[in-house]
């Protein structure tokens, strides 16, 4: 509205010039008035043109303000509403996995009970096999309930560290002795570095020993048998400590590396991928070296392997006495 009459008024002051600025002219050329008042005449035609310029000026600025203002309100309330529905879908996931895991602990623990056949031997072998089949399976559910939570206490920021000086080699060495029981790992040439001469790390035990859990077992899962999986690490000239899990499995295609790092993504269509997953492993892994105040970088090559390195800042790296 402000506008509107704003340019009814310069159109006004517009008319208003040309009609000093006629009238000057014609006092000019026509009559023997002393020049000096007609060039007052079309001087005074500048006065009201300057005001509604002026005048369209500042309502086109307030306008502006004003759409800025709108268009700020509506994507705050957005933002606020997104944000109100993330936290509404992490409160239902944290609530069903807590849910879960109720039923899936009894599941568990009768299914080893008659595995191990603590109250008498079963007759019927096949029943003992199945058994197995059920605590296994419950086992990969647990942990993939266990990923869901994890993930939802560092999106919150709920997830506390509890730092230590740590020899890397330990932590190393209890995430390969449950690695080897992962399904085709005897199928895979792993090759370890020698980490004994490693400088311990300041990091959580628990959460790195995740970490090198996902890592280690998406390089077991996406390479073919009689695949090589290495280990090592070095030590950058900024002081930061890098280990770096490597294969020469299926890869990843560069413009699909940044989708491996969001929760939730597979890359292959769900009806058609070979390899099970919730994909929350890699971006759960690169959450947690972020809470380190480190980094996971991935390189891939399609059809030629993977290398994940989890770089840690050299805050985290004990110094040599």
């Amino acid at each position: 509205m402000l506008r509107q009459q704003a340019k009814r008024n310069w159109f006004l002051s517009v008319a208003v010039f040309l009609f000093c600025t006629v009238s000057g002219i014609i006092l000019r050329e026509t009559t023997m008035i002393d020049p000096f008042w007609a060039y007052i005449c079309i001087f005074l035609g500048f006065i009201p043109a300057s005001i509604g310029s002026y005048q369209l000026s500042l309502a086109k600025r307030y306008s502006l303000a004003q759409a800025v203002r709108i268009k700020t309100k509506a994507l705050s309330q957005e933002l606020e509403k997104s944000e109100r529905t993330k936290e509404a879908q992490l409160a239902f996931l944290a609530h069903m996995s807590h849910e879960f895991r109720t039923p899936l602990n009894a599941i568990m623990g009768f299914s080893a009970t008659m595995s191990q056949e603590a109250f008498g031997p079963i007759d019927t072998p096949i029943y003992k096999e199945y058994a197995d089949c059920i605590y296994k399976s419950g086992a990969h559910l647990l942990t993939i309930v266990n990923d869901i939570l994890d993930f939802i206490k560092l999106e919150t920021q709920q997830a506390k560290l509890k730092c230590d000086w740590i020899n890397i080699q330990d932590v190393v060495n209890e995430a390969m002795q449950i690695i080897t029981g992962y399904p085709n790992y005897d199928k895979r040439n792993i090759i370890l570095a020698d980490l004994s001469k490693c400088p311990r790390l300041y990091i959580d035990n628990r959460l790195i020993r995740q970490v090198l859990l996902n890592i280690l077992s998406n390089a077991v899962k996406f390479t073919q048998d009689n695949g090589r999986i290495a280990l090592k690490y070095t030590q950058t000239d900024k002081g930061e400590f890098v280990l770096s899990v490597s294969d020469n499995g299926i890869g990843i295609a560069p413009n699909q590396i940044p989708l491996v790092l969001r929760p939730f993504t597979q890359l292959e269509n769900s009806m058609t991928r070979k390899y099970a997953g919730t994909g929350l492993g890699v971006p759960l892994s690169a959450q947690i070296m972020k809470l380190h105040n480190g980094e996971l970088k991935i390189e891939s090559v399609l059809k030629k392997g993977t290398t994940i390195h989890l770089v840690f800042p050299e805050t985290s790296v004990e110094k040599n006495t």
